[in-house]
């Protein structure tokens, strides 16, 4: 791994780390001790109370050291007195340990360090030996040995909120398919493609199919790797323009990364491997950064300079065709086969694996290639076809899931459970499989048309498979799993055509309404749930329940995207005695019954019925405390009770920090994006001095997690932050891909992404850096010219953006779009800043009408500001009280300061009155 990269996945651990304490704190170490000891460390446990067990020491190891670990934050003070007692309480606890490890989730800076050495010193003239880990320390293991651990990594992730979205992103970098131990040859292929990145930062690797333009690419990117802070690979066989990256499906499981982005920002290798159309290579350069490259393999030649892939020269041919032989292939047979089908990669291998794997004579490879049509496609071809249909026997089982799913990349976790790993295994033995990205397997072009062209000759066990997709499928619903969503996405034309073959509630149509955006979807798939209530449960309830409540909401969802808000509402009012049925199910367990009547009660908030709702909400919560997701809606409902709607949101963030992963992460973030609302944004400083950096650290978790969608919740609080807290915003900003305005799922999200960058915008601008804050400002005007349509929400905020653009006139035009009865306070405040940077008259009084329609009395101050500089401009004396009366109104201290500051300049002596 890149330095760079270590160093920012171990500062955003030692973020994590500080917020563990308690029970969570055992929940951590207790894994990260098994691994570091290789067995099972004897953990002394909780108590009944969740609460370590007083007294006893925190863990023995098996080679007989002994460790304590806290979390206090005076760990590592001049004193140390906690660190002392508890070097102490193992001593005296167990006095023939000789080796103490002591272990604190608190940083520890140089001047510790130092003592620590010391200490270590002291113990060992005593014959015993001391480490002391600190936050840094747990860090840098998690980083340099965990992160492919997914076993582990899943069971820490919901105490270390940053984890998830460390381990996807080293994911995402490590996608670089492993070179394969016989790729042979190519050296000076791999030497001019190098040559060719130093001066270009796109290079096309063209050729026929099969001829190693991907294991090039995997070759070269292993040579370069250390050059670059991150490596993405890509499978881009669905990529048609450039603009795509800018928001790409990287990981076929909904989360969109911004490629272009990352080109842009860090020290890139990007390797698009079998692009199918012309690209524009101009436009991707310009995207990519001083030191970011760009690498794309096609069949296709294409643009300026492609370097094109030739056959293998004759001794790279003889060696490929000899690796693993008893005996070196015979020159005779070398010409023989090259005069046959050529030095063509993948059929060397492939004829190379005839006599090692099925044990052929030089002499059978020699009549594999006789009698062969002129062609030399259909060569290829026919070679192939016929060393396939030879070992149909042993590789028939192998090769019929993608036979059944249709194409040539299935989802590597879903392929191992369809025929094990040992029949990944045959598969990549025969070179069946091309170099892919590691979460994905996928044949050879050749191999698979070969396998379409056998299909008659091979028995595919659909109901088996069926089966065992449902299975894998099954282990990953309660809750959504990141598998489950890339199975989704990765899989839906598959997942449609079964639920065509056989309509049913349950497993499959569940990851179908999740492959996808509601309006996407096919209506026809996503059934009818009256009829499924009637027909009843055909597999596991708790499935059945999930299918039919999300065939509901996914029903109402795709309707109303498409525009017809008034008929989803009429068929959504029909569908709410779907709800009350599925609740007279006696067999429901209780998990299933929540489920059921929280969304009823969310469907009634949709129809308008958000008194009903609220009761149901309210009902919800007193029977089960810990329904968090109905707790959330409670608190949205709960507009004439603030306080209570706060308490409730801050009920919901402790029960996570207390119990990581208690909640979903999906509804933390829609928790913390719930401040938005007119009756939580008073809330939002108190929210943010309390739970600051655990917020910052679950949106960033959010980012990578699949499906939560962090940008609203960052929305939220993001502007606030951008002034009052700039570091906290700057760390989420920089770490979160906001993605492109074509990806974003509606206007909504457009916004939100907008005001995130206004406010980049204008705290990159504060601190002097002209050039970030150009480029914030120029991804909002993008987000806000891609709207559909411009609420006045929407459009006070595009206004914004136009003015900090020196666009004066492009700010009134947005503004006067938005209708006469629709022209609330703010929209006046843009107005009159609009006619001011116009210099045209008339802002004064539009001022005067905003102060007059506000309702929030906290930014009384911002207006009267705004109206003391029009008055000040103007020359008017009563700028300065109108100014002082801004100060004495004014909650937030640094913007009092900033006034204050305005006030004690303008009372200043100018120059002529020295």
């Amino acid at each position: 791994m890149n330095d760079e990269l270590f160093r920012r996945f171990v500062r955003d651990l030692v973020e994590d780390l500080a917020q563990v304490s308690g029970a969570s704190l055992e929940k951590l170490l207790k894994p990260l001790w098994d691994k570091m000891a290789g067995a099972p460390v004897q953990a002394n446990g909780l108590n009944l109370q969740g609460a370590p067990i007083s007294g006893a020491l925190d863990a023995l190891w098996p080679d007989g050291s002994a460790s304590e670990a806290s979390s206090h934050s005076d760990y590592f003070d001049s004193r140390e007195k906690k660190l002392r007692h508890d070097i102490r309480h193992i001593r005296k606890a167990a006095p023939h340990v000789s080796h103490l490890r002591m272990f604190s989730t608190r940083p520890m800076g140089p001047t510790a360090r130092t003592r620590q050495d010391k200490r270590r010193a002291r113990y060992a003239a005593k014959g015993f030996t001391i480490d002391v880990a600190a936050a840094q320390d747990i860090a840098e293991y998690i980083v340099g040995k965990c992160l492919l651990d997914d076993v582990l990594v899943k069971r820490i992730a919901p105490i270390l909120p940053n984890l998830q979205r460390i381990t996807e992103q080293f994911a995402a970098s490590q996608r670089v398919p492993d070179l394969d131990a016989a790729f042979l040859g190519r050296a000076g292929e791999i030497e001019a493609v190098k040559a060719r990145l130093a001066v270009d930062r796109c290079v096309v690797v063209s050729g026929l199919g099969g001829i190693g333009k991907t294991e090039l690419a995997c070759a070269l990117a292993h040579e370069i790797q250390e050059q670059y802070e991150q490596v993405i690979w890509i499978d881009a066989s669905n990529l048609h323009e450039v603009a795509q990256l800018g928001a790409f499906d990287v990981r076929s499981n909904g989360y969109q990364l911004n490629v272009l982005g990352l080109l842009r920002s860090q020290n890139a290798l990007v390797v698009l491997d079998d692009v199918t159309v012309d690209l524009d290579l101009a436009a991707l350069g310009a995207h990519c950064g001083p030191a970011s490259n760009v690498v794309l393999t096609s069949q296709a030649k294409w643009g300026a300079s492609p370097f094109h892939l030739e056959e293998l020269q004759r001794p790279d041919a003889g060696a490929i065709l000899s690796a693993g032989a008893a005996s070196p292939c015979p020159d005779k047979v070398l010409d023989h086969v090259l005069e046959a089908v050529g030095a063509h990669p993948l059929l060397l291998r492939i004829l190379n694996r005839l006599v090692t794997e099925a044990g052929a004579s030089w002499e059978e490879v020699v009549a594999e290639c006789d009698h062969l049509p002129d062609a030399l496609d259909d060569r290829r071809q026919t070679v192939a076809q016929r060393i396939v249909r030879r070992n149909l026997p042993a590789l028939a089982a192998r090769l019929a899931p993608f036979l059944w799913i249709r194409i040539a990349a299935i989802d590597a976790g879903l392929l191992r459970h369809l025929i094990g790993v040992g029949g990944v295994a045959d598969l990549r033995r025969w070179a069946f499989l091309a170099r892919s990205e590691r979460r994905a397997e996928r044949l050879h072009d050749i191999v698979f048309g070969c396998t379409v062209s056998l299909a008659d000759e091979i028995t595919v066990q659909a109901d088996d498979l069926r089966t065992r997709l449902e299975e894998h499928l099954r282990g990953a619903i309660d809750p959504k799993d990141i598998d489950f969503v890339r199975i989704a996405h990765r899989h839906r034309s598959l997942l449609g055509r079964l639920l065509l073959e056989g309509p049913a509630p349950g497993i499959i149509r569940y990851a179908y309404l999740h492959s996808s955006v509601a309006r996407d979807l096919d209506p026809a798939l996503i059934g009818d749930p009256a009829a499924d209530v009637a027909g009843g449960p055909a597999g596991p309830r708790r499935e059945w329940v999930l299918s039919v409540v999300e065939a509901v909401e996914s029903s109402y969802r795709h309707t109303r995207d498409l525009g017809e808000k008034d008929r989803a509402k009429r068929e959504l009012r029909d569908r709410l005695d779907v709800f009350d049925q599925l609740q007279r199910d006696p067999e429901l367990d209780a998990d299933s019954v929540t489920t059921v009547r929280h969304h009823r009660a969310k469907s009634l908030v949709k129809l308008g019925e958000v008194e009903q709702a609220k009761g149901e909400f309210e009902a919800i919560v007193a029977d089960n405390p810990r329904a968090f997701p109905s707790k959330l809606q409670l608190a949205r409902l709960l507009e004439d009770d603030p306080d209570r709607a706060k308490g409730l949101i801050f009920e919901i963030i402790e029960a996570e920090r207390e119990d990581p992963g208690s909640v979903q992460i999906t509804t933390v973030i829609e928790t913390l994006a719930t401040l938005r609302r007119r009756h939580l944004h008073k809330f939002n400083a108190e929210m943010t001095r309390r739970y600051g950096p655990f917020m910052a650290q679950m949106i960033k978790a959010a980012a990578w997690s699949g499906e939560a969608q962090p940008v609203r919740a960052f929305a939220a609080v993001g502007p606030d932050w951008s002034y009052t807290q700039p570091t906290l915003f700057q760390e989420v900003f920089e770490e979160i891909e906001l993605g492109a305005p074509s990806a974003a799922e509606d206007d909504d999200e457009r916004v939100a992404v907008a005001r995130i960058c206004v406010a980049a915008t204008k705290m990159y601008a504060r601190e002097g850096k002209s050039v970030e804050a150009d480029a914030a400002l120029g991804r909002a005007l993008e987000f806000f010219e891609g709207l559909g349509s411009v609420t006045p929400f929407a459009a006070a905020h595009y206004a914004d953006a136009r003015l900090l653009a020196k666009d004066a006139l492009g700010a009134g035009e947005v503004l006067d779009a938005v209708p006469d009865a629709k022209r609330d306070s703010f929209w006046h405040l843009r107005r009159a800043e609009a006619l001011q940077a116009a210099g045209v008259g008339g802002a004064l009084e539009c001022i005067e009408r905003g102060i007059g329609l506000l309702k929030q009395p906290k930014y009384l101050s911002t207006f009267l500001s705004r109206k003391a500089e029009l008055l000040h401009a103007a020359g008017e004396g009563e700028a300065l009280t109108v100014l002082r009366e801004a100060i004495a109104r004014c909650e937030e201290p640094k913007f009092r300061d900033e006034l204050q500051q305005r006030l004690d300049d303008w009372l200043a002596p100018g120059p002529g009155d020295r």
